[in-house]
């Protein structure tokens, strides 16, 4: 299923959750939780979504709508003529609180799949991991890691944090975020068991979005973040968070 029909698929969601256990219905939502770009774009339809509900929900009617309403019951023994003229009012009214509601239970049925800007970022950093291999650069030496890295126009490290230099040098590669900045990879061994450093500059969307010194476990990875002089650093493994706390706090 390409972007164009997912997108079709799900601007066709009905509230009420009628749509929910239908095939195409659920593989568009499923593509929009496993890409990035496609879950932003529901983000942005959501946001735009509650942007009308609010502007929906401040709009007036004449001044005398709401007494007009509240005397629909004399309505029956009116005469036919200011039925007539009531009637648009009428109307009016009723297609904005049916909207309103309608637009506010779409959101309320989608709120549990909406996704915050840090859990996007970490998503983006989690595709790059796990298309890490193979490293563009092997080498067992810091600061020639580093060299090839301002090589690359890539963010780099004068050397590592001192809680990671106990950790054995394995290599770098460098990936672009969605915004194309340039983000680079630096895999550490411990024990055997990879160890990466994430390092971007941390006027980048990207950096600015992941949540700062607080360990997070996700899809099983231990991740930490934390801004480091002109640099964000994320470290990420598959190694225990409880062992990666222990041993490798970032100070």
């Amino acid at each position: 299923m390409d972007k164009d029909t997912v997108k079709q698929i799900m601007s066709a969601y009905r509230p009420g959750g009628q749509d929910r256990e239908d095939a195409n219905m659920q593989e568009a939502i499923a593509a929009c939780d496993h890409d990035i770009a496609m879950k932003q774009w529901q983000i942005e339809e959501q946001q735009f979504d509650r942007s009308v509900a609010d502007a929906l929900g401040s709009i007036r009617g004449p001044d005398k709508g709401m007494e007009t309403l509240l005397s629909m019951h004399d309505l029956a023994s009116a005469k036919q003529g200011l039925f007539s003229r009531m009637l648009p009012w009428i109307s009016f009214a009723a297609i904005v609180a049916l909207l309103t509601s309608m637009t506010w239970n779409y959101l309320n049925q989608t709120k549990s799949t909406e996704y915050t800007r840090a859990d996007i970022a970490e998503k983006e950093i989690l595709q790059m991991v796990e298309s890490v291999m193979p490293l563009d650069y092997l080498n067992t030496s810091i600061p020639e890691m580093k060299a090839w890295l301002e090589a690359q126009n890539a963010p780099t490290l004068n050397a590592l944090p001192r809680n990671l230099t106990k950790l054995s040098p394995a290599g770098c590669r460098v990936f672009l975020d969605q915004q194309g900045n340039a983000v680079s990879l630096v895999c550490l061994l411990m024990n055997g068991q990879p160890v990466h450093i994430l390092i971007m500059n941390t006027d980048t969307e990207l950096a600015r979005s992941l949540t700062k010194n607080t360990w997070e476990t996700k899809d099983g990875w231990s991740l930490f973040t934390w801004n480091q002089n002109k640099h964000t650093l994320t470290m990420i493994s598959e190694v225990s968070l409880g062992t990666l706390r222990t041993q490798l706090q970032p100070g």
